[in-house]
């Protein structure tokens, strides 16, 4: 699904190229670049793993708010991100700290 994510983001947005990285360590994978300056753009990752990166990331407030994606239009459809989410899926500290 991931990959899907990327090549359309890339599509919708010339010059622009991702690297994607997917990895169940993730954070074993992300660290050694980030503890040189080299920060990804975005992390996608939920609390309660074993690193506590997220929680660590949340602490610190080194965090950029992103819901207003919710309220895009789903590119070549007519309903918003948000809409196309289950009820009540962002509405906890889980998804949404």
């Amino acid at each position: 699904m991931w990959e899907k994510v990327c090549d359309a983001f890339e599509a919708a947005n010339e010059g622009v190229t991702v690297e994607l990285t997917i990895d169940k360590n993730l954070e074993d994978v992300i660290d050694p670049a980030m503890k040189a300056g080299d920060y990804p753009d975005v992390i996608m990752r939920a609390v309660g793993a074993e690193s506590g990166m997220t929680e660590t990331f949340i602490r610190d407030n080194n965090l950029t708010e992103l819901t207003d994606v919710l309220d895009m239009t789903v590119p070549g459809e007519e309903v918003t991100v948000g809409e196309k989410i289950l009820p009540g899926f962002t509405e906890n500290t889980i998804v949404n700290p």
